[in-house]
């Protein structure tokens, strides 16, 4: 049987408990026995520094992970809708 292709989406924004478990999260993604072909990751608005410097390490860890960045919190459902288009798998 051929593998499923498949992507996985997260949106985060500005929030202390996003900010604490993003690490975890996207590493739970990657630990499964089967893993995205891609994982889309949307920052809906502005976020800290100090966040961004976390997406940006644990960019370098998982290569398959893309950066999406909204200028403005548009909120989730719309945040996600953005990048629906921009996925090819």
């Amino acid at each position: 049987m051929r593998r499923k292709i498949f992507s996985c989406v997260m949106s985060i924004f500005n929030r202390i408990d996003l900010f604490d478990e993003f690490e975890n999260t996207v590493k739970s993604v990657f630990e499964n026995s089967i893993t995205p072909d891609r994982f889309h990751i949307v920052v809906d608005g502005p976020i800290s520094d100090k966040f961004k410097k976390k997406i940006f390490n644990v960019k370098k860890k998982y290569k398959l992970i893309k950066i999406h960045w909204l200028k403005y919190n548009v909120g989730e459902a719309k945040a996600l809708n953005k990048i629906i288009p921009l996925i090819k798998s």
